[in-house]
């Protein structure tokens, strides 16, 4: 569990180190640290990111409308949903507030049909390709491979839209 002294560290280390983004952060609703306390640092992390004009990187499990419901509260504030497993009207929600969502192999499971519906009406244009847990580069190729096939587009088309997207999202130009 975070403590205040934590959340002053995280705004010292932002000040003196320039980073692209604030995260990962946000909401666990399965880890047993008490919800109360996770929104209170979720909402200092956020104002942190508004007041630097950072993007935020977004964990959100089993608590995407909670995270929506806050990130209503900082228009200002952009990012991207880590890993995203919230629902269609959910994903068109925050893509239309600006929000990336992020994809990795949860998305080759064919058995996975919810998210890959998702993926397929998900804009190209607010896809993000990651890896997660044991980040293995060759991953990223598969799962956009499985964002081309899905949207019936080139692999070469996924791959220089989600660089864009990383470019524009992190202000890397």
């Amino acid at each position: 569990i975070h403590t205040q002294q934590d959340l002053d560290h995280l705004e010292y280390l932002v000040k003196c180190n320039n980073p692209i983004a604030i995260g990962e952060c946000g909401l666990d609703y399965i880890k047993k640290v008490d919800k109360e306390t996770q929104l209170n640092f979720f909402v200092s992390q956020l104002e942190i990111a508004e007041k630097y004009d950072l993007p935020v990187v977004i964990h959100a499990v089993k608590a995407t409308e909670d995270v929506i419901f806050l990130l209503k509260k900082y228009p200002k504030v952009k990012g991207e949903i880590h890993g995203f497993s919230g629902s269609e009207e959910q994903a068109q929600l925050l893509t239309r507030m600006g929000f990336y969502l992020g994809f990795g192999m949860q998305i080759i499971n064919q058995k996975s049909t919810k998210i890959r519906q998702i993926v397929k009406n998900c804009p190209l244009e607010f896809i993000l390709i990651e890896t997660d847990d044991h980040p293995n580069p060759d991953d990223l190729t598969l799962v956009a491979q499985e964002i081309a096939e899905l949207k019936q587009i080139s692999i070469e088309e996924v791959v220089q839209q989600c660089d864009n997207n990383a470019i524009s999202l992190f202000n890397l130009k």
